[in-house]
């Protein structure tokens, strides 16, 4: 089903890096719970955090996806005892070594800051862009924009039609029609089996962020 997905074939024919998100989004989950599960193998959700941090550099609204994500799953987690305050801090130092420079150029640029000029690196400040408006959260129109974004999701993933060639396959929407009862037949199963593993509550837990 994922090799012949019309989204995956657009992927294939186009380097956008957006596109890149979810991919480098599941090797990152796939780490944290190969740690947590995994008899002696704890070291991986070490490995999970530079991923995680890396996946918000394809992606704007990761932004408020991943950080969101992670909080709730190390609050859970440590709650449920899989990981100690200890590992969490850790996991905490190696995500920001690599994901502050992608948060400071949001803060920046959030509120309108001055940029970080140095030898070595610099934290730019964008005065315009088309994009910004797009995030729900930094748009100037919230439910305008709420709306939009919703009619856009729902005409890229269900449309059969024309679309940008970018996004669609021509006479194809993002999935195919049969595919949407699997999709739904598996997160019903999902969330009436969540409780039975660690690796179905953090994809369950994943969803909800994005929602």
């Amino acid at each position: 089903f994922a090799a012949i997905n019309p989204w995956h074939i657009v992927q294939s024919r186009w380097a956008l890096d957006c596109n890149m998100f979810p991919h480098v989004l599941i090797a990152a989950l796939y780490f944290l719970n190969h740690g947590i599960c995994g008899k002696g193998k704890k070291w991986n959700i070490y490995i999970s955090m530079p991923l995680f941090a890396l996946s918000m550099y394809c992606y704007g609204i990761s932004i408020y996806t991943v950080p969101l994500f992670l909080f709730f799953a190390c609050l859970c987690l440590i709650a449920a005892r899989k990981i100690n305050v200890k590992e969490a801090l850790i996991c905490v130092a190696l995500y920001l070594l690599v994901a502050w420079p992608f948060i400071a150029m949001i803060f920046i640029n959030t509120f309108d800051l001055k940029p970080i000029e140095s030898s070595l690196f610099t934290v730019p400040y964008f005065a315009e862009t088309i994009r910004k408006g797009d995030i729900l959260f930094f748009s100037e129109d919230f439910f305008p924009q709420l709306w939009q974004n919703i009619l856009s999701l729902l005409r890229v993933l269900f449309q059969v039609g024309d679309d940008y060639l970018c996004n669609v396959v021509p006479g194809f929407s993002t999935m195919y029609v049969f595919s949407v009862p699997f999709i739904i037949v598996g997160n019903i199963w999902l969330l009436g089996n969540w409780r039975r593993s660690t690796g179905y509550f953090l994809l369950l837990l994943l969803f909800q962020s994005f929602f």
